[in-house]
């Protein structure tokens, strides 16, 4: 059993009936109520919290929180939701060994409590996070590097990743989605501030280094004889901010604004700020500055109250 077990504080009385319930620290008050009752009232999940005991969840969340915790050292650096995904040609060898490996860790976990339970200790939810936000800190900046090198050399030049526009916006809203998804996992975790902190510094890196792409990509591309004149195919701005905002889906912005509003302005207010500036250029849709206008606007409104302590965290949809 992990170390972290507390012994319980409800004691199963004589003929068996009730629950004997101490709500004083003492025990000096004492009351009997049935297994049933007591759940019915506080719940499982809350008993489980407030008594730090180990409860083992349903097979599919342990299996998804197993596949989380494995990720964390999965060689090729995937994320958990591609953890689970079957293998592509692509894989490495040591990628799909690992997968191998971790399916037989899996599969031991989910019938022993002792290990799952040893397997949180040692690879802790904050530390999860941790991992987490680096790789996809790291996916973002191989995606405008590997944008760069196909524009600079084509897709056949060497061995080194290499996305065109299409391809680039694919993985970059795989990475909102990715974020989100793991926002959303752990808001609720005693950790979830960090969460929601790292989140929106993921999300606006994002979404700034797409705003600094409103050009035409193939312009110093010698390379190719035919350059595409679909601003979808040559402006990774023009693909993943102007175009999809004809259907109100607002790239990264979206995903920003269904955090808490002042884990984001708190931490992250100069570059929602320097980004709108940067926005106010004619063919932006002004559905997206007034999303983003909105964010800036209400964090000077309640500066003040931030000041003298802030309010209350909440959404900003």
């Amino acid at each position: 059993m992990p170390s972290s077990i507390k012994e319980g504080t409800l004691h199963l009385a004589e003929d068996g009936s009730s629950l004997q319930s101490r709500s004083a620290e003492d025990g000096s008050s004492v009351r009997n109520l049935r297994p049933a009752e007591i759940i019915d009232r506080l719940s499982l999940e809350s008993l489980s919290e407030h008594h730090e005991w180990f409860l083992l969840r349903e097979s599919e969340e342990v299996e998804e929180e197993l596949t989380e915790i494995l990720s964390t050292f999965e060689p090729s650096a995937f994320l958990p939701s591609e953890f689970k995904e079957p293998g592509s040609p692509l894989t490495t060898e040591a990628s799909q060994k690992f997968k191998e490996f971790a399916d037989i860790i899996i599969q031991y976990a989910t019938e022993d409590l002792g290990l799952l339970g040893r397997l949180r200790e040692a690879v802790d939810p904050a530390f999860r996070a941790g991992v987490f936000f680096e790789k996809i800190n790291h996916r973002i900046t191989r995606a405008f590097d590997a944008l760069d090198e196909y524009m600079a050399r084509g897709s056949t030049h060497g061995h080194i990743e290499k996305f065109d526009i299409a391809v680039c916006a694919t993985e970059l809203e795989r990475l909102v989605n990715a974020v989100e998804e793991f926002y959303h996992q752990h808001e609720d975790d005693e950790f979830g501030v960090g969460v929601s902190v790292r989140a929106a510094a993921a999300l606006i890196i994002m979404l700034e280094r797409v705003t600094d792409r409103d050009f035409n990509a193939y312009d110093n591309a010698t390379w190719v004889p035919d350059r595409p004149k679909d601003p979808r195919e040559n402006n990774l701005f023009f693909r993943l901010i102007v175009s999809p905002a004809t259907e109100r889906r607002l790239f990264a912005l979206g995903a920003l604004l269904g955090l808490p509003h002042d884990d984001v302005v708190r931490n992250h207010l100069e570059a929602l700020r320097r980004i709108s500036m940067k926005l106010e250029r004619q063919g932006t849709p002004e559905v997206f500055k007034k999303e983003l206008n909105t964010i800036v606007s209400e964090s000077k409104k309640r500066a003040g109250s931030d000041a003298e302590g802030g309010s209350a965290k909440r959404s900003m949809q």
